[in-house]
């Protein structure tokens, strides 16, 4: 998972994706709750991100303000 990422409900999961792919309804990333409060991602590509660990850094409010995927931090961008 590397740029700009989406998470979104689907189906009653949560999923990751990059909007700028060509199919992003194709590509895109499960990510399962862990009894920990974090997430393990559960499916997606093959490109070693299974199994990486996935947690949310939320405000005061509980609005996420950043996701860290395994190591790589992605920061919440709002759209006026």
């Amino acid at each position: 998972v590397w740029g700009d990422t989406d998470v979104v409900a689907l189906n009653g999961s949560l999923v990751l994706y990059a909007p700028k792919v060509a199919s992003p309804a194709q590509d895109f990333y499960q990510i399962r709750p862990d009894a920990d409060g974090h997430f393990t991602l559960t499916s997606g590509d093959s490109i070693g991100n299974l199994g990486e660990r996935v947690r949310f850094e939320l405000d005061s409010e509980g609005v996420a303000q950043r996701v860290w995927v395994g190591p790589n931090p992605y920061e919440r961008v709002a759209w006026l």
